[in-house]
């Protein structure tokens, strides 16, 4: 019983389990019982898988894309009411002027480009469609999305 077992009282070979093995997934190939490929079944399985996933997602993105504009526009309004504190220290000015845009304009750096600053939730819209300067007393608005995007 050199090259044999003994298993549940019968004798058998070794090498006979990989052969029989080998002779099933061969055959089972070359009968051509099964197509290759994927069954209409297991396709629209994956499809369902996929759009509940995504289903999922989706609305995470647009709640990120949302708080994401928020805090780039309260940085915007942050940064033109500092531009406008600096503008009134220079000048002296007092708590009920508003200073022009071309006045703030140098304190906001970029170049003095303020139409380079505007609101991402409004697309293209120039400074003067996105924000309000307002008097030196009272913090800068958004004008796209006032009651998310102002400062506190």
């Amino acid at each position: 019983m050199l090259s044999s077992d003994v298993v549940g009282g019968a004798e058998r070979s070794q090498s006979a389990a990989p052969r029989l093995f080998r002779e099933r997934v061969c055959n089972r190939s070359a009968s051509g019982n099964r197509a290759h490929g994927f069954t209409l079944l297991e396709v629209m399985v994956v499809l369902a898988i996929i759009g509940v996933l995504a289903a999922i997602s989706v609305p995470s993105f647009v709640r990120a894309r949302a708080r994401g504009q928020q805090s780039a526009c309260i940085t915007n309004l942050r940064q033109i009411d500092w531009a406008k504190q600096q503008w009134a220290l220079e000048t002296r000015a007092s708590g009920t002027v508003v200073p022009a845009k071309a006045q703030i304009a140098p304190y906001l750096g970029r170049s003095g480009n303020i139409e380079a600053i505007v609101c991402p939730a409004g697309g293209d819209k120039p400074f003067d469609d996105c924000y309000s300067i307002n008097s030196l007393g009272e913090v800068p608005t958004c004008k796209i999305e006032p009651k998310y995007h102002s400062l506190e």
